[in-house]
């Protein structure tokens, strides 16, 4: 709301809420936006949260009740809006000065399903909205709280929602969608030029933060990123189709294994089929390096004990009950773990692997991190997206390794994996690599193509 609209709610219509005093007051400073601890932004939200608690839908206008519980027929039926009885979609009840769309948007992030239409939004015919007005109705930041959204998010969308809307601490929507891991909210954003660069009342911007809310955002982000600039990068969001544009066919699991056929050269880019392989071959070859001693690696694993792992995005969803949708699976908090093969099979297996830098202790509890926030000599973790390949490889295991002509291998491989993650990955922090794990004791890193940012 605008600061000239502040002051204390004197309707009937209240949801059980309470605007206090010292909401107000902190409300009506002079600053557009609020800093959390000059001008009691954290302050304020810790209010608001409170104060939501006393929530009441029946404590709502006849219409108000109706929008709160999606009764549409009532809506528009001749008791409401067609009956001039409904009031005007610019104003508010509750002390929050919460607009019908609000409370829609309120009883939606309770709600386990949406309906929508493609029908435009119905207003009141004797009260045409300006673009402040409709502005207002559509501020984005209201909806990110939960994965349920995104129809109601096309919808507004449609309808001239502003992507880059920043609420009273200054966020844009981005911020709101980063800590809940709506990755389909997220996406849906970016594809209606999101920026990544608006920053909050703290100076914080979505690009410089999104790395530390887990591999599901890093990859949405980073996708839009690229795309944006016009790069492409191997194995894109995970890619789970068919490597020829004229296909795309989804590929599907058998016995945990996919069924897309991979390139025998590249052991990077899938096919549905060899029809498609051949294809697709004119483009593919311009960008298909081979899987062989000029671009890989070999690195001795190791597999000490590590204890459960545990991603720091996913353990802060849990504290603050983000994850109730989506709970992390098991195996995603394995500790040290030796590929198991069948009696018989071949132990040689291809992977895609992730691997991370150790992060300096003195970077722990930073909010941005840089070149110097990691450790090069530091033990590298390494796992696969089911983690049936857990493991650490240490510099020093590396002296005097395995060898073969023309294969980088010792302390010059392990450093060379560091230098190609500090400038090409991620925040300088990790990468992704297609590998072939030979043996328990040898692990071939194809260093020479990183991969785009993959969901795990």
């Amino acid at each position: 709301m605008d600061r000239e609209e502040l002051k204390l709610y004197t309707g009937p219509y209240t949801g059980g809420l309470t605007m206090t005093s010292e909401m107000l007051s902190i409300l009506k400073q002079p600053a557009k936006y609020l800093h959390s601890i000059q001008d009691g932004g954290q302050k304020l939200r810790e209010l608001y949260q409170d104060e939501a608690t006393n929530w009441s839908a029946r404590k709502l206008s006849m219409f108000g009740l109706a929008c709160y519980f999606g009764e549409l027929e009532a809506v528009i039926s001749q008791q409401m809006v067609q009956s001039g009885q409904a009031p005007s979609l610019s104003s508010h009840e509750t002390p929050f000065h919460w607009d019908y769309v609000s409370i829609v948007i309120f009883a939606l992030q309770h709600a386990c399903t949406i309906q929508t239409t493609n029908e435009p939004p119905k207003y009141d015919p004797q009260q045409p909205m300006d673009a402040a007005t409709y502005a207002r109705l559509v501020q984005i930041p209201h909806i990110p709280q939960t994965n349920k959204m995104t129809p109601l998010l096309r919808t507004l969308i449609k309808h001239g929602a502003n992507v880059d809307h920043q609420n009273r601490y200054g966020e844009v929507a981005m911020f709101l969608a980063f800590p809940t891991n709506n990755v389909d909210f997220i996406d849906i954003l970016l594809e209606h030029g999101a920026s990544l660069d608006i920053p909050e009342a703290d100076g914080l911007t979505p690009r410089n933060t999104f790395i530390r809310y887990g591999p599901q955002v890093t990859s949405c982000v980073t996708k839009w990123i690229r795309k944006r600039e016009g790069i492409n990068a191997p194995r894109e969001g995970g890619q789970k189709r068919c490597g020829w544009i004229g296909c795309d066919k989804p590929g599907g699991e058998k016995d945990g294994k996919s069924t897309l056929m991979i390139c025998s050269r590249c052991q990077v880019e899938r096919y549905c089929s060899t029809q498609c392989q051949k294809k697709a071959w004119a483009e593919h070859k311009k960008v298909c390096k081979p899987f062989d001693t000029s671009t890989t690696i070999v690195l001795i694993p190791n597999y000490d004990e590590i204890g459960s792992l545990q991603s720091t995005a996913n353990f802060v969803r849990s504290v603050f009950g983000y994850d109730q949708h989506l709970p992390t699976p098991k195996n995603t908090n394995r500790g040290a773990r030796v590929p198991r093969t069948k009696p018989g099979k071949s132990n040689i297996k291809n992977i895609i692997v992730k691997v991370q830098i150790a992060m300096k202790p003195t970077a722990m509890y930073g909010m941005t991190f840089d070149s110097n926030s990691f450790d090069p000599h530091g033990n590298l973790l390494i796992y696969t997206k089911n983690r049936d390949l857990v493991c650490t490889i240490r510099r020093k295991d590396q002296i005097g390794g395995v060898s073969a002509p023309g294969v980088g291998a010792g302390e010059r491989a392990f450093d060379k994996l560091v230098q190609t993650i500090m400038t090409k990955g991620i925040g300088g922090a990790k990468g992704y690599f297609s590998a072939v794990l030979k043996s328990k004791k040898e692990l071939v890193i194809k260093v020479e193509d990183m991969l785009a940012e993959q969901p795990f």
